[in-house]
């Protein structure tokens, strides 16, 4: 038998784990252990019985319960399969969808790489899947499925849902457009991956455009129109008004008092044409450089306009004929937007200023050399380097730059024309022009209209964070899944816009990229409890799971969107 024996050695107190036996008819110990002090032994119990994490863990819990949860109060993958039905076998394409949209919100990756994403989220007890089903090729297939025809159902229905039950204000819409690069083979066939004026500056890329129509309030995407890269802005604006109009005469209650609010690179005479024989009024800006008289307005002229959101903001109001028709014309200068232009063009022209000391000193130097060596600059050569330091906007009227040649060799001459710097500062700088249809509006009502503008430019810089809604990486190269791949990445930036404007609503003000990274910290761990001895049968071990430790930050942002819910049964 085993028994525990205590022996008192030099004054302290020692146990040992003895075993006995009957060995020529006495008990004689035949196993002895040594256990070490009482404390010892209790240290050993503690590490024992403690919690151990299992391998493999932990699971990122906080963004996707939050997206998820915004994806269920919209119904979002029972609107898709409303529209695009199968069998009922295996995950539905809602359900694909919803996964593939999910990770472009929280960790944008390739479809090969989504079941590896998908396994270290709470997923695999939201939205259970077999593993095989969540092989790349699965994707592939139920991609397939969503023909344009139905993604446009699909977002029609998100529409009126969005305007019906979520309160989604209609009556400012906010149009914009913008492109991606792509590293679609200039070989592969394609009508949407084209080569054009790309903003990232890629020309050497076929690109696909985005053009987006987004609510005022947190930029919720409405419509969406992928087309090909090298059609103008203003051309695709003109599509997408005669679609307006036969989309979503049914989805908008009142069309009649609906405002689309677009910048510059979308006017043409045909556009406004167009908005003539349309129920939608507009807010649009002009070209300023087109219109000098409006720039030579002195600022005594203008007017404080008033609200704190107008802080700094001064206006000129007036009429003139635009684009054939009497139009409210605001000529608005910001005092923030006017600092902000005057350093980035001393930046700029610093810059510029310091090359060009560093050309013309190097043909200097080389005018002074006897026997000068490498390849002889010409007149040719020079200016075109020239040009190059002096791409940039207004530096080719700041730095007029003259390049000449000598019996020595050429030489370059440029000086600041500091009157033109004066008057660009003067005239030009802090200045926007805007006009509208509303003639009712007052000039508060159409700057702020305008506005919205930055919370779509807001939306597209989403689109192209490496952190949340990225469109990158894309690999697909036919138009078909490409369409469908902006249709997830609109649907992403959906989610997060709403899950933001639910935080907004609860005075929760933050941006998606840091709402994001927040939420992502915010981890459910497995704890692995050893098996406690039992009388009968195999003991089994004890799981418990936890979230992590959460900073105030963090910990209001899970009661805000009451995440408990979705916190795991034994936690």
């Amino acid at each position: 038998m085993a028994t525990i024996v205590p022996k008192t050695i030099r004054g302290h107190r020692y146990y040992y784990l003895v075993q006995t036996a009957w060995v020529n008819g006495r008990s004689r110990y035949v196993k002895q252990l040594y256990l070490g002090k009482a404390e010892d032994i209790g240290k050993l119990f503690e590490e024992a019985t403690a919690p151990v994490p299992t391998q493999g863990l932990p699971f990122e819990f906080g963004g996707t319960a939050a997206l998820y949860s915004v994806a269920q109060q919209l119904q979002l993958a029972e609107i898709i399969d409303r529209h695009v039905p199968k069998r009922n076998q295996g995950l539905s394409v809602g359900q694909y969808a919803l996964l593939a949209i999910l990770n472009r919100c929280l960790a944008p990756t390739s479809k090969t790489q989504l079941a590896h994403w998908y396994a270290g989220t709470v997923l695999y007890r939201l939205l259970p899947a077999d593993p095989a089903q969540l092989r790349s090729q699965r994707f592939f297939d139920h991609m397939g499925e969503l023909s344009l025809e139905a993604i446009q159902a699909i977002e029609k229905e998100i529409a009126q849902v969005l305007m019906r039950d979520w309160g989604i204000d209609s009556t400012s819409l906010i149009y914009d457009a913008t492109n991606f690069f792509s590293y679609i083979d200039t070989r592969t066939p394609s009508r949407l991956a084209r080569r054009g004026k790309n903003k990232a500056r890629r020309i050497d890329l076929r690109q696909v455009s985005l053009g987006l129509l987004v609510s005022r309030d947190y930029h919720v995407p409405l419509f969406h129109e992928t087309y090909p890269g090298n059609r103008p802005d203003a051309v695709e604006f003109r599509e997408v008004l005669k679609k307006l109009r036969q989309r979503y005469a049914e989805v908008f209650p009142e069309p009649h008092n609906i405002t689309l609010v677009f910048d510059k690179g979308n006017n043409s005479k045909e556009n406004f044409r167009l908005l003539e024989n349309s129920p939608y009024h507009f807010v649009g800006s002009l070209v300023p450089t087109q219109h000098e008289d409006l720039l030579d307005i002195p600022r005594r002229s203008f007017d404080t306009l008033q609200g704190h959101r107008l802080a700094g903001v001064r206006a000129f109001r007036c009429t003139r004929e635009v684009y054939g028709a009497e139009r409210t014309v605001v000529v608005t200068w910001n005092r923030t937007f006017y600092k902000a232009q005057v350093r980035g063009l001393l930046a700029t022209l610093n810059r510029c200023v310091r090359r060009l000391h560093s050309l013309r000193a190097q043909l200097q130097r080389r005018r002074q050399q006897a026997h000068p060596k490498g390849k002889v600059p010409t007149v040719a050569s020079v200016t075109r380097q020239v040009e190059a330091i002096r791409h940039a906007r207004h530096l080719k009227q700041l730095v007029p730059a003259k390049v000449e040649d000598t019996p020595k060799g050429v030489r370059l001459r440029f000086e600041v024309d500091q009157e033109e710097k004066r008057r660009l500062m003067t005239r030009l700088f802090g200045k926007t022009i805007l006009f509208t249809d509303q003639l009712a509006w007052s000039s508060e009502d159409i700057v702020l209209g305008y506005r919205g503008q930055y919370k779509l430019e807001d939306g597209f810089r989403t689109m192209k964070d490496s952190e949340a809604c990225c469109w990158w990486p894309m690999h697909h190269w036919t138009d078909q899944k490409i369409r469908v791949h902006g249709f997830f990445c609109v649907m992403a930036l959906l989610l997060v816009s709403l899950l933001q404007r639910q935080l907004g609503q609860k005075g929760i003000d933050i941006s998606i990229a840091r709402l994001i990274r927040r939420l992502t910290e915010i981890e459910e761990m497995a704890l692995a409890y050893p098996p406690r001895p039992v009388a009968r049968g195999k003991a089994k071990p004890r799981s418990v799971y936890v979230l992590s430790q959460m900073d105030p930050g963090q910990r209001a942002l899970f009661e805000a969107l009451d995440l408990a819910r979705y916190q795991h049964p034994t936690a």
